[in-house]
């Protein structure tokens, strides 16, 4: 996650990585990305999604 956080301007606070990680949860909710732990860090994968007929 601080990768991502690198993204943005300003300080990595615990607010702004807390904001990240529960937006990130939210795009796992909704099928966007895929959490995954292999031996460390959690890190996240884009995925594709299906368009409905």
């Amino acid at each position: 996650m601080p990768q991502i956080a690198a993204q943005f301007t300003g300080k990595n606070t615990k607010k702004k990585l807390d904001a990240i990680a529960a937006n990130l949860e939210r795009l796992e909710w909704f099928g966007y990305v895929i959490a995954t732990t292999d031996n460390g860090p959690t890190t996240w994968h884009y995925t594709e999604i299906a368009k409905a007929a």
